[in-house]
């Protein structure tokens, strides 16, 4: 995805379409399918087929994050202890549940 990123940000959406390949279809994600939909706009897609990605995106599955096993909180990087709960080793790499909201 980062790949497919850096295509867009040099126009190149070609490219950004082929860095992207199935991810969008096999496991649509928020960030997934906002690149496709980046790649439609910069290809001149029309704007209800773009509108349409992007209301997919709204209920897709979050992408990873990192997440206490204790508490649920998501923070924005690792830290050997939770910064809402104080355990110690609990923050692991998973996919948050739809219903979190990032806090930290």
């Amino acid at each position: 995805m980062l790949l497919a990123e850096l295509n867009i940000a040099a126009g190149q959406f070609d490219q950004a379409r082929l860095e992207m390949g199935d991810l969008a279809s096999v496991d649509p994600t928020m960030r997934s399918l906002t690149i496709m939909a980046a790649i439609e706009r910069g290809e001149g897609g029309d704007d209800q087929s773009i509108r349409e990605i992007l209301t997919e995106a709204l209920s897709a599955q979050r992408d990873p994050q990192w997440v206490c096993e204790n508490c649920g909180n998501i923070s924005h990087e690792w830290e050997p202890v939770c910064v809402n709960c104080e355990t110690i080793d609990s923050v692991s790499w998973k996919r948050p549940p739809a219903s979190d909201v990032v806090s930290s």
